[in-house]
């Protein structure tokens, strides 16, 4: 399947090319297509970026194009599905109108540009998504949520395993403020936490992969309003839970905290050694001590922990790390982790004017390329089973990073 995206995405922007010239500013994949997980099944969905509006000959030109790669591949070819956005548009907030196909409008912009700007994209043609998109405010993700499932109210019957699918997504991302995922990571999530519903979840799974029964079909068309008022409901909790301010805290960890830190580590790091053989370790390690411990607590409950450390300055740029991040055991695949990396983030950024954050990653990177850090290349990773990688605002810049690499942090 993907190598009939790529066949097909290549004679999209071959074609966008002939047809549109200088006027194509750039062309940008998302959606299943750009998560190796979740092989597309359905459309491939698209951004052509444009420098100018579209002529009532290039609009003709156009829909003809479509229509050949419809025929030409086919069933595939006819479902790209997508924007063609004006870059001055693309350069906002406001969800944008296309160009094509009745001038309609992206009311998932929100979301759209978080999946693009945490890598979640292939880039066709044109500059990096950060030269155009604007990271989104929650207000506006919120809003763009509840039209998602506005528009899963209205299609139940028609499409009843990809409406699960999507309200599996939703739920975690009204719960963990994280929208950068697929629905298979999403079905994944909701089937290891919403029990009640595994049959409905695993049935809607093997639907939109068309491995299905018709009885399998039948049992979700009758469910799926139950998992929208369940969907509804689970939603309105998570937001009133919000609106009574329960007490969710960043901030630096008290020495007395730090033994219940280092045991969120212990099944992780502990290599097999006693409880007091690991605290013993890690009451002296050199590397705990050269940083700053901070916790994220709810009810003031220690839900998860990293560490901050401090590196000499690159000129004006102020340099950090983040590493060691862990949660409570009990507490885990409930976003908490992200929570942590997030808050982490905003307070280094704001507080401390931080430019470019580093961090040693032994987990798959996906995790850390939702909060828009990036993979450095193969050239400066020294670690032997980690991943450097590294965030930088206003946007990463690889001659930056050429030109302190002697100042990279070694793993820490």
């Amino acid at each position: 399947m993907l190598q009939k995206v790529n066949i097909i995405t290549q004679a999209f922007v071959n074609g966008l090319i002939d047809i549109l010239k200088d006027k194509l500013h750039g062309v940008y994949i998302y959606g299943a297509a750009a998560f190796p997980d979740d092989v597309p099944t359905g459309d491939i969905d698209f951004h052509v970026i444009l420098k100018s509006e579209l002529t009532d000959n290039e609009r003709s030109e156009l829909e003809e194009f479509h229509n050949s790669l419809a025929s030409k591949f086919h069933p595939l070819g006819g479902e790209l599905d997508g924007y063609y956005i004006l870059l001055a548009d693309a350069l906002r907030k406001i969800p944008p109108q296309s160009q094509l196909w009745k001038r309609a409008t992206d009311k998932s912009w929100a979301l759209h540009r978080e999946h693009i700007l945490a890598g979640r994209c292939i880039v066709l043609h044109g500059p990096a998504p950060e030269e155009i998109y604007q990271p989104a405010s929650w207000p506006e993700i919120e809003t763009a949520l509840y039209e998602e499932l506005d528009f899963i109210e209205k299609h139940l019957d028609k499409y009843p395993a990809y409406c699960i699918l999507n309200m599996c997504r939703l739920i975690y991302s009204f719960e963990t403020k994280d929208v950068v995922l697929s629905k298979a990571q999403a079905s994944d999530w909701a089937y290891n936490n919403l029990s009640q519903w595994k049959r409905h979840i695993e049935l809607a799974r093997k639907s939109y992969a068309h491995q299905s029964t018709a009885e399998d079909n039948q049992f979700l068309l009758t469910e799926v309003e139950k998992f929208l008022d369940f969907t509804r409901e689970s939603i309105e909790q998570t937001c009133q839970k919000e609106k009574n301010n329960i007490n969710m805290e960043y901030r630096p960890a008290y020495e007395k905290e730090y033994d219940t830190i280092y045991m969120m580590g212990y099944d992780t790091w502990s290599e097999g050694k006693s409880v007091e053989e690991y605290l013993s370790i890690c009451r002296t390690s050199k590397k705990y001590k050269s940083g700053r411990w901070f916790i994220l607590s709810e009810d003031s409950i220690l839900k998860a922990s990293l560490l901050i450390h401090s590196f000499n300055d690159w000129g004006t740029r102020v340099i950090r790390g983040i590493g060691s991040v862990a949660t409570q055991p009990e507490f885990r695949q409930k976003g908490y982790g992200h929570k942590i990396v997030k808050e982490s983030i905003t307070d280094l950024t704001r507080r401390e004017n931080t430019s470019i954050i580093f961090l040693y990653s032994d987990i798959s990177p996906d995790f850390y390329m939702k909060h828009s850090f990036v993979t450095l290349p193969e050239a400066y990773q020294t670690a032997r089973n980690s991943v450097l990688m590294a965030l930088m605002l206003p946007r990463y810049d690889e001659a930056i990073i050429e030109e302190y690499r002697d100042q990279i942090p070694k793993y820490f």
